[in-house]
């Protein structure tokens, strides 16, 4: 830990805002201590469209409430952690994302997760929480069998969930009554327009 921690600002300084610095310096704090490691790609989801990943328990679920997703998953095998390191984007629509922010179906409506599209003041009292996709998103991407949506889906909903969950915890601990507890942050995948708040 101390190597890893000393090695942090010289990583960060030669690639400054990446995201990866402290895996880097970890990676590099590990090898100079020889830390040998063992890699169990079956208890974590991350890459949608990765093998070896505990997807398999995802995918076997036929439906999920995208505003209670512990509900659906109580009692059922499931991945252990959940890695938010990739960009998820998928459909109200079911169809599938395409090449462009804006690629959904007319009438169908993109929802996303990026972990850096997060306000970094969501900790603040009177800032919002985010807003969750609709409750059957996860639903209609199952209906659809889109497996890449319905992956995407999961991730969303749950790392939208974790995080209002968090914030929340930490408001109630830290913030007077009456913090703000709105869920209006809609997460957009246009850089220049995230995050937008919608009340």
């Amino acid at each position: 830990m101390p190597t890893w921690w000393e090695l942090m600002k010289p990583v960060y300084e030669q690639d400054r805002g990446d995201l990866q610095a402290d895996m880097y310096a970890y990676a590099f704090a590990a090898a100079h201590h020889s830390v040998r490691h063992v890699a169990l790609e079956n208890y974590m989801v991350s890459n949608v469209e990765a093998l070896g990943e505990a997807w398999r328990w995802v995918d076997s679920l036929a439906g999920m409430s995208c505003h209670d997703p512990e509900k659906a998953l109580e009692g059922r095998k499931r991945p252990g952690f959940i890695h938010a390191a990739s960009y998820y984007k998928a459909c109200t629509g079911g169809d599938r994302v395409g090449k462009h922010p804006e690629g959904c179906a007319q009438g169908s409506d993109l929802w996303n997760f990026h972990k850096s599209h997060v306000p970094s003041n969501i900790l603040d009292c009177d800032e919002p929480l985010l807003t969750p996709p609709p409750d059957d998103f996860f639903n209609v991407q199952a209906a659809a069998r889109n497996s890449r949506g319905k992956r995407s889906a999961f991730m969303i909903c749950h790392l939208t969930f974790m995080i209002n969950r968090a914030a929340l915890d930490y408001k109630h601990k830290f913030c007077r009554s009456g913090f703000n507890s709105n869920k209006c942050v809609r997460l957009v995948s246009v850089r220049h327009k995230f995050p937008s708040r919608v009340c």
